[in-house]
């Protein structure tokens, strides 16, 4: 029995995604891609967008298929903050 794992990488900008008989850690993964259009920021900064888990999640559908937990972790794990404002929650963020 062959115990090699197979692996066959994907590259797309600056960023590798790669597809093991392992599952990938796709938190790690979507925390890479957010950070390369997005930076944490503060309510009340210029420039600063207000976007649910949703939105995000509609952006990242085009790559992989996700859930708002993962967003969620990853979101968390890049250092962006949630804000509650008129009533919803949103993720605090900049365009880079």
């Amino acid at each position: 029995m062959n115990t090699e794992k197979k692996e066959e990488a994907v590259t797309s900008g600056n960023f590798n995604i790669s597809e093991n008989k392992t599952t990938p850690d796709i938190t790690s993964e979507l925390t890479t891609i957010l950070l390369q259009a997005w930076q944490p920021a503060e309510p009340g900064m210029p420039g600063v967008e207000l976007k649910t888990s949703m939105d995000l999640l509609e952006e990242m559908a085009a790559i992989a298929d996700v859930e708002k937990r993962e967003i969620a972790v990853a979101m968390k794990q890049a250092g962006f903050k949630i804000a509650y404002i008129d009533g919803g929650f949103y993720w605090v963020m900049k365009k880079k």
